[in-house]
């Protein structure tokens, strides 16, 4: 433009071996419809000989492709004869026999179906006096058939509910599904084009959600913070006849993940790893470099101390979450996987005993009870040094393991999710649980026929791991689930969930009893969509827990199960440690002395991981009687009262 009055591009072309030709007038008296400009009409190429071809290559831009080719033609001259046959991919399409003042054109719509090069030739006839000639060209790719119906109104009427409700969402505009569905959504891929889920994670949105009861076709949403859009009475949104699974991901701003033995911090699926310089002051930091998984490839070994701790910032009074795990790696190349053990705040936690196959995780739940909890990893035998590749903190809403006694720490035994080959884990749940994966002997996997969930327990289970379970083979069969626990003795808690998979006919039923070591607990009846849970505590005499579900005489279909969980409860807590006044004498030590600077959580408990450079008593309250210079290389003491 303004040369061209419809504002088409025309790029300039000489193809190699033609020759360039200007016509010997200006003046047209004809065009075609299409209405090139003028000034590239009177510009043309033409064929060196006579006897040659014009041949023009195009690369288009995708195989069996419609195309549309159109080819402008004017004479040059008044006399002579000049005419030729136009080929496409070598099939004849017409001969033209260009006219002087005159712009002819020529065109065609064909199929591609030979690959992605389209080559218009023109062939000189046998009439002809003059070589083929041409002004110019255009070529059109045709489209795939172009959608008729895009997103039901109701949703984008729903969406723009949210889009005016929360300005973090106020840039997002255009067709949400197709062809490039929005990043925060999820859209279904078949029928009707329906949004399914609401991902909100990670935009920093709060308050009540927007009344979205229009969106028939939504079954998910997540969100990304536990002040938005909890599901309340008064919400009508939530309250509607819409079966919504409400997603609450957790704020892991509260989390604390330390990536053990790493030099650098990283991010990974929203969670900030640390390195854990800020919490322990010894030993080494050191790197497997075989596993592609990073935060397990580092580790914290310690070939000094007797025990190494680690203080953990803490919120007074919350319960934990509180995970280590281990990867040995073979990292001495000795293949002998150290045993060792883990303490928490004085307490015995768990003797580690880690492995040359796989990594090892241990977690608790812990009730801090001040603004650190120290976690120790202390060596128990001769050479057998402990390390540390991750520790994760992280805290517990106060409605979930209610059954659980504060005044203990539980010691994850099992947490299996049945009927898959797959654990799960964040962010598929949202409390950063590990589910192992699990189908026991003589029983069945299933799936749901659904995706919808409308009541789930306070625990909140994975919604995605609740939809597979296993089945008896028969329904006269019974399921048998024993574990065995680290201890004889011990007070257990253990919580199984239940959903039944598919919508039971009116003749069909499903109950079954729960028995835990041979005692009836509760009867069971699962239900469609929804998710339900049964709990126990257990005082178990031996190490071997059975959980046993027994069908009913009523029921015509087997008994059923999702997941379940097991806690053993650890001995009684210590409640008060080492004299108040030597923990202040011990800090005086430490800080003066660089050689001690190392030394930090409970000095003298457990009775066995004492400081190995102190003697304590065994009374309440616990007080230090010796100090050993073992090294010969510190100076006299300083006063300490």
């Amino acid at each position: 433009y303004p040369e061209d009055s419809y504002n088409r591009i025309w790029i300039p072309a000489i193809p190699s071996g033609m020759v360039a030709k200007i016509a010997n007038t200006t003046t047209l008296s004809h065009t075609t419809d299409e209405q090139p400009p003028d000034t590239a009409i009177v510009n043309t190429i033409e064929a060196p000989e006579l006897i040659n071809s014009i041949s023009l290559p195009f690369n288009m831009s995708k195989n069996n492709s419609l195309y549309y080719i159109e080819a402008y033609f004017t004479g040059m001259e008044i006399d002579d004869t000049r005419s030729f046959d136009i080929y496409v991919n070598d099939n004849y399409l017409t001969t033209t026999s260009p006219e002087f003042e005159n712009c002819t054109g020529a065109w065609t719509t064909r199929n591609n179906h030979t690959g992605t090069l389209t080559t218009v030739e023109l062939r000189p006839t046998a009439e002809s006096t003059l070589p083929p000639i041409i002004s110019a060209i255009e070529v059109y790719t045709a489209s795939d058939p172009l959608v008729t119906t895009g997103t039901s109104q109701d949703d984008l009427d729903g969406l723009a509910a949210f889009i005016s409700k929360f300005e973090q969402l106020q840039g997002w505009s255009g067709e949400p599904c197709r062809p490039t569905r929005w990043q925060w959504l999820g859209c279904n891929s078949g029928g009707p084009l329906r949004v399914n889920s609401i991902y909100l994670s990670g935009y920093g949105l709060e308050g009540p959600l927007p009344d979205f009861r229009q969106m028939t076709g939504l079954e998910t949403i997540v969100t990304g913070n536990p002040k938005l859009g909890h599901p309340k009475k008064e919400n009508k949104a939530l309250t509607s006849v819409v079966a919504v699974i409400l997603v609450v991901v957790a704020d892991t701003s509260e989390w604390l993940a330390i990536d053990c033995g790493s030099f650098m911090s990283t991010t990974e699926n929203d969670i900030d790893w640390q390195t854990d310089d800020r919490f322990i002051n010894t030993g080494s930091n050191q790197r497997l470099h075989v596993f592609s998984f990073e935060i397990l490839d580092s580790f914290r070994l310690f070939t000094e101390q007797n025990k190494n701790c680690y203080a953990l910032p803490m919120s007074q009074p919350s319960r934990y979450f509180i995970r280590a795990a281990f990867n040995y790696g073979n990292y001495d190349k000795l293949l002998k996987p150290p045993t060792f053990d883990l303490e928490i705040d004085g307490n015995k936690w768990m003797t580690v005993v880690t492995s040359l196959t796989k990594i090892e995780f241990y977690e608790v739940i812990y009730t801090s009870r001040g603004d650190n909890v120290s976690v120790c990893l202390a060596r128990t035998k001769a050479n057998q040094f402990p390390f540390i590749s991750s520790l994760e903190a992280w805290p517990i809403p106060d409605t979930t393991y209610t059954q659980m006694s504060r005044s203990l720490a539980w010691l994850n035994s099992y947490r299996y999710n049945y009927g898959t080959n797959d654990p799960t884990m964040y962010p598929t749940d949202s409390y950063n649980r590990i589910w192992e994966p699990a189908i026991p002997p003589e029983t069945v996997a299933r799936t749901a026929d659904t995706t919808i969930l409308y009541n789930t327990t306070v625990e909140h289970r994975p919604h995605s791991a609740i939809f597979d379970a296993i089945e008896s083979s028969s329904s006269t069969n019974s399921i048998s689930l024993s574990v065995k626990i680290g201890k004889a003795n011990s007070l257990n808690y253990i919580e199984t969930y239940f959903t039944e998979l598919t919508a039971l006919s009116i003749n069909d039923t499903r109950s079954f009893d729960m028995y835990v070591d041979g005692n009836y607990k509760v009867t069971i009846s699962p239900e469609y969509q929804n998710c339900t849970g049964a709990w126990a505590i257990i005082n178990e005499v031996g190490t071997l827990i059975t959980a046993e579900l027994r069908p009913t005489s009523e029921s015509t279909l087997p008994p059923i199960i999702s997941a379940i969980e097991l806690y053993t409860a650890s001995d009684a807590l210590i409640t008060t440690g080492t004299s108040q006044d030597d923990l202040n004498g011990l800090a005086v030590y430490t800080s003066t002395f660089e050689q001690l600077n190392g030394w930090s959580g409970e000095p003298c408990l457990p009775s066995d991981a004492v400081w190995q450079w102190l003697g304590c008593t065994a009374n309440d309250p616990i007080r230090v009687i010796s100090l050993y210079d073992c090294s010969s290389k510190l100076p006299p003491p300083p006063h300490v009262p």
